[in-house]
C-alpha cells in the first residue's frame, strides 16, 4: 500500500482542530460551562491568593479563637485564632496544584505503559497486566497510605503516592483502547509501508486514545482531590501551617463540639470542586460519546 493511502487511513483521528471543538461542545451544555467556570475560578483564586486573603493566613491570635462569622471574619476563626477565608483562599492552591500533578504522574507512566501493552501484546503486555492487576487489587487508600508511610509525610509525597496509585487504572483504559485501535487497517498500512514502532505509537494510536484518556483524567482529578483531602486529614499530606480544605476540616472535627460550625466552610469547598470535576468529567465523556457516534 502506498504511503498516501496509509496516509488516508489516519484521517478518522485527525482533524481540524478537534480541541478547540470539544472545548466548544463541552461549553455549549450547560453543567459543562457552569463545572468549567467554577474551575477556572478556583485557579484565578490561586493565583491571585495573596490579594484576595483578607489576613495572613499564618497570623495566630489566640484570643480571637472560634470566633464566629462577624464583619471582621467572614466565616469566623479557628482553634488558632487564623482566618478561615484566608486560609480557605490559600488552600485553592493545593486544590489547583495537587490534583494536576497527581494526575500528571499517573499519566506519565501509565500512558506509556499502555500503548507498548496494547501495541506490542505478548509477554510484555501479560507482564504488565499482572503488574496492573496486582496493584489494582489492593485498595487504592490504603497503597496510597503506604507509599506516604514510606517517603514520609508531606503535599510531594502525598502526589507521588496518588499518582502511582491512579497509573495502573490509567495503563488498563490506555491498553484497552490500542487493542481496540491496532486492529483497524490504517495500523496494518503504517506497518507495511515500514513506519517504527515508536511512529506508530505516537502518530497513528495515540490520537485515538486521547478520548477516553481525556474522560478518565477528568475524572481522576476528583478521586486525587478527594484523596489529598482524606490524606491530609488523617496528618499524611500538607502539614502545619500551610493551609488545605483535608487540614481544616480535620482540625474543625477535633472541635466540633466547641465550634460544629467551622466543619461547614471547608466541607462546602471541597464538595462543590469535587462535584464540579466530576460533572465535567461526565459531559466531557458525553460529547466524546457524541462525536463517537456521529
Amino acid at each position: 500500500m502506498t504511503t498516501s493511502a496509509a496516509s488516508s487511513a489516519v484521517v478518522p483521528s485527525q482533524g481540524k482542530r478537534p480541541a478547540f471543538r470539544t472545548v466548544r461542545l463541552i461549553l455549549r451544555r450547560p453543567a459543562g460551562a457552569v463545572s468549567f467556570a467554577f474551575l477556572v475560578g478556583l485557579v484565578v483564586t490561586a493565583v491571585f491568593a495573596p490579594v484576595l486573603a483578607p489576613y495572613d493566613p499564618y497570623a495566630q491570635s489566640l484570643s480571637e479563637q472560634f470566633q464566629g462569622p462577624s464583619a471582621a471574619h467572614w466565616l469566623g476563626t479557628d482553634d488558632y485564632g487564623r482566618d478561615v477565608l484566608s486560609r480557605l483562599i490559600y488552600a485553592t492552591r493545593i486544590v489547583v496544584v495537587a490534583p494536576v500533578v497527581a494526575v500528571g504522574i499517573a499519566v506519565l507512566l501509565g500512558l506509556p505503559a499502555g500503548l507498548l501493552a496494547g501495541y506490542l501484546r505478548g509477554r510484555f503486555d501479560a507482564v504488565l497486566s499482572r503488574i496492573a492487576d496486582a496493584l489494582l487489587s489492593i485498595p487504592a487508600i490504603v497503597a496510597a497510605i503506604a507509599i506516604v508511610a514510606v517517603l514520609g509525610p508531606g503535599i510531594g509525597p502525598t502526589m507521588i503516592a496518588i499518582g502511582l496509585v491512579f497509573a495502573p487504572r490509567l495503563y488498563r483504559i490506555v491498553r484497552g483502547a490500542t487493542l481496540t485501535v491496532v486492529e483497524e487497517g490504517y495500523i496494518d498500512a503504517a506497518e507495511s509501508i515500514g513506519c517504527s514502532t515508536r511512529r506508530i505509537l505516537w502518530v497513528h494510536c495515540l490520537p485515538n486514545v486521547l478520548a477516553p484518556l481525556l474522560v478518565q483524567v477528568t475524572l481522576m482529578m476528583g478521586f486525587a482531590l478527594l484523596a489529598e483531602a482524606g490524606l491530609s486529614f488523617l496528618g499524611l499530606g500538607v502539614q502545619l501551617p500551610e493551609a488545605s480544605w483535608g487540614s481544616m476540616l480535620k482540625a474543625a472535627a477535633d472541635q466540633q463540639f466547641r465550634a460544629p460550625y467551622a466543619v461547614v466552610p471547608p466541607g462546602v469547598c471541597l464538595t462543590l470542586t469535587i462535584l464540579a470535576l466530576n460533572t465535567l468529567g461526565d459531559v466531557v465523556r458525553d460529547v466524546t460519546a457524541d462525536r463517537k457516534n456521529s
